[in-house]
């Protein structure tokens, strides 16, 4: 009896860890497609700003920005000021500027697993 029970506490045990599953990593997308202005090395903070509006959320003191953004192949790529609530905001994108506030990279980062839109950590 206490081999069965043991057995069976072993069993469940492996069946709850095959159906735990980890936090999927966040896809990253090519955000060139989508925003060719954005250059590394090239695009100032200020057109960055001017085009896709305030940023929602600011890190590294100041120098990481990241703005909530829509993409669909038919209705196009919105980004931050241009959702207007409109448009669910399952991507991000993120630029890094360096101390002269020129963008040293840009991404675009697909999270589906937030409501609105992922704060970055």
């Amino acid at each position: 009896m206490r081999r069965a029970l043991l057995g069976l506490a072993i069993a469940s045990a492996l069946a709850a860890g095959a159906c735990s599953s980890s936090p999927r990593p966040r896809e990253s997308f090519d955000l060139a497609k989508y925003a060719p202005f954005l250059q590394s090395g090239v695009t100032k903070k200020a057109e960055v700003f001017e085009r896709f509006g305030p940023p929602e959320s600011a890190y590294e003191a100041d120098r990481v920005y990241a703005w909530a953004a829509y993409v669909d192949p038919q209705r196009g790529f919105r980004v931050g000021g241009q959702l207007h609530g409109q448009f669910p905001s399952d991507f991000e994108v993120v630029v890094e500027f360096d101390a002269a506030d020129v963008a040293r990279r840009g991404s675009l980062i697909h999270a589906p697993d937030t409501s609105g839109w992922a704060r970055l950590r």
